[in-house]
């Protein structure tokens, strides 16, 4: 029997390869790290366009960008102390990371570079985000929470106010605990290394790196060397520091830094050394704890940290209580500033919250696991919820970041015309949004360390020849709580030692020492005063006559004098305010000054003195083709008696403005 052959099958088969994913699919990696490189070259960008022209536009209203760049500057001429407030580097705090700032700074030599500088430095944080969360939960998820940082509000407040270099050390502090999750000694102990050389109080945050390594397996060894680095570290800026310092300056030089002669005195409630600080805390926990939270302010900052991410970091306790010394020494101390998120304190706080939201996000997988396969958009709910809470906090804010960068400010141009005309190698003492640009001039000042009670106030240089003031109140008296005494000693050092008016526009007032000129300061006369008296301030001072005149150059300044005759001994302190108002009588313009600057107190005047002031009053652009209303006025708190000084062409039979008494008290 024959078998029959099985027909040979000559059909060729398909192979079946895996189907290509998209690009844009979740599950890409480089879709996700394109999205976190985007993310930071837009912050970085972004940022830096906006405090650049903030910077441009005189908005930087306190020391700290000025300070460190008049520091970068000096230190390119060799010299490691600020001319601005007469420091050293290592003396306000122990900022060893600016020996290094200063080589690129030898390139630009402006304070622009330091705001980029930060900008960029903020954004490259997003880099460690990504990377920890890519480790542990995946990297779309690693993408959104990248986003998530950048748009955290606090990051935001610390990029707007000022520079410092203890911004430096968010992203440090970042790369540093993604090394010792990846048992990586050597860009360990680097990243660590730099992050401590930024300010004297990070130590204590690597210290604590290091105690939460001693407990994770296979990362003690890297936790003892991030335990004594800290330890060593701060010792070395507290005790070290001072003592080379007091060495080579000749004078003795004590604790530096937040933890210094000078600013521990904000834990002056608990003792007046570091040492009797911490006894305290430990003898007193309840205390401590309950002075954490005895504040609205104090609750709103962990509010303000933990509310854009939904309390979410709260699971991650183990992680935030890294940050647990810094947040410590910021709740306790009695300076508002220092917990609140409008300033720089939050800075060493922020890496370790989103590293506690990162760990405290994956164990939500165990608690709730039918977040797991919808976390992409939980994650973007989360994004949302941000956004809106940092939109509501922005609105509600207090003042340090507030600025308008829609048009230039009134005294651009005025501050513009000053640093041209000022020599660059003239002594002179300007205000604190005036202050960042003249750090490369080398005999500039800060007023306020001049004149203001400041703990740090600096000898007065005797070849002083211009002084610059801004009369507005967040200028002159916001950190200072006794601005009428910061102006009266400033007046009188200028009325005693020559100087006139050299330029006025708006708040801004400019002196020039001199032999003649304009000199806005009252002195006292002998003169009889006249038998008809035309105003009274609470029976205290009368006045008995006044002269004016009109400024012949583009300001439309108006130049009063007016003599004030003395009706009792021991007369309180009294402004006298300028009004310009419209016709529906709302006010587009007012100034203050003080009755009696700089002669001496007016509580010394006797009565029957006579005293003679003279003022100048900047009147509003085109102010001549409106029907504007003049008042003056006076006032010891906020309700003016007020003298109504009609246009310029409503005079009386004197060839004087029309005066009319009225009392709204």
């Amino acid at each position: 029997m024959v078998k029959k052959k099985k027909p040979i099958d000559t059909s060729v088969s398909t192979p079946v390869f895996p189907r290509k994913k998209s690009f844009f699919s979740v599950e890409n990696p480089s879709l996700s790290l394109i999205i976190t490189a985007l993310g930071m070259l837009t912050y970085a960008v972004f940022f830096g366009y906006l405090t650049i022209k903030k910077y441009f536009y005189y908005q930087y209203p306190d020391y700290d960008l000025a300070t460190y760049a008049n520091h970068m500057y000096n230190l390119t001429q060799g010299n490691p102390m600020s001319t601005l407030i007469g420091s050293h580097l290592l003396q306000d705090h122990v900022t060893f990371i600016g020996y290094l700032v200063v080589i690129p700074y030898f390139i630009f030599r402006s304070p622009v570079f330091l705001l980029i500088l930060q900008a960029a430095c903020l954004a490259i944080t997003a880099y460690p985000v990504y990377k920890i969360a890519e480790k542990k939960i995946d990297h779309f998820s690693a993408a959104i929470i990248s986003i998530l940082f950048l748009f955290y509000p606090a990051l935001t407040y610390l990029n707007l106010y000022e520079f410092y270099f203890e911004t430096l050390a968010v992203p440090l502090l970042a790369f540093a605990f993604y090394y010792m999750l990846e048992n990586k000694m050597l860009p360990f102990i680097i990243t660590a290394a730099l992050a401590c050389s930024c300010k004297e109080n990070i130590p204590l945050t690597v210290a604590m790196i290091g105690i939460y390594g001693l407990f994770r397996p296979h990362r003690q060894k890297i936790g003892a060397v991030a335990l004594l680095m800290g330890i060593a570290w701060f010792i070395f800026g507290y005790k070290l520091i001072p003592m080379i310092l007091t060495y080579t300056s000749g004078r003795e030089v004590t604790g530096l830094g937040a933890y210094g002669e000078g600013h521990i005195k904000i834990f002056g409630q608990y003792g007046k050394t570091l040492g009797d600080v911490l006894i305290y805390i430990l003898q007193h926990p309840l205390q401590i704890i309950g002075d954490v939270f005895n504040t609205p302010d104090k609750v709103k900052f962990f509010n303000d940290l933990l509310m854009p991410l939904c309390y979410i970091p709260i699971l991650g306790a183990d992680i935030l209580f890294i940050a647990g010394p810094h947040v410590l020494a910021r709740m306790i101390a009695s300076n508002v500033q220092e917990h609140t998120i409008y300033y720089h304190s939050a800075g060493p706080v922020i890496p370790i919250i989103f590293m506690g939201f990162i760990f405290a996000f994956k164990r939500l997988f165990k608690l709730m696991p039918e977040i797991k396969p919808h976390r992409h958009k939980v994650l973007a709910g989360i994004l949302i919820v941000e956004i809106a809470v940092g939109l509501v906090i922005w609105n509600t804010r207090t003042i340090p970041q507030r600025f308008n960068l829609d048009k230039k400010p009134s005294e651009y141009h005025i501050y513009e015309q000053l640093l041209k005309e000022i020599p660059k190698n003239a002594y002179a003492a300007v205000p604190l949004n005036m202050l960042s640009h003249t750090t490369d001039r080398p005999h500039f000042y800060s007023i306020h360390r001049l004149f203001g009670k400041f703990e740090f106030k600096i000898p007065m240089p005797q070849e002083l020849e211009y002084v610059v003031f801004n009369t507005s109140k967040l200028l002159m008296a916001q950190h200072y709580q006794s601005g009428s005494v910061f102006d009266k000693d400033m007046l009188k050092y200028l009325n005693d030692n020559s100087f006139y008016l050299y330029k006025y526009f708006g708040e801004v007032v400019a002196f020039k020492k001199s032999k003649t000129g304009i000199n806005l300061l009252n002195f006292r006369t002998a003169d009889a005063p006249p038998d008809k008296y035309r105003f009274t301030v609470d029976q205290s001072l009368m006045l008995v006559d006044y002269t004016y005149r009109f400024s012949q150059d583009y300001t439309g300044a108006i130049y009063f004098t007016f003599k004030w005759y003395v009706m009792q001994d021991n007369i309180p302190d009294y402004q006298i305010i300028f009004f310009v108002n419209k016709q529906d009588k709302s006010d587009i313009l007012y100034s203050t000054h003080w009755i009696g600057y700089n002669i001496s107190p007016v509580s010394a005047w006797k009565k029957g003195d006579l005293v003679t002031e003279e003022y100048c009053f900047v009147m509003p652009p085109l102010w001549r083709f409106f029907n504007l209303t003049m008042q003056i006025g006076n006032s010891k708190t906020q309700v003016p008696s007020v003298i109504d000084i009609r246009n310029k062409d409503d005079l009386d039979q004197f060839g004087k403005f029309r005066l009319v008494f009225m009392d709204l008290r």
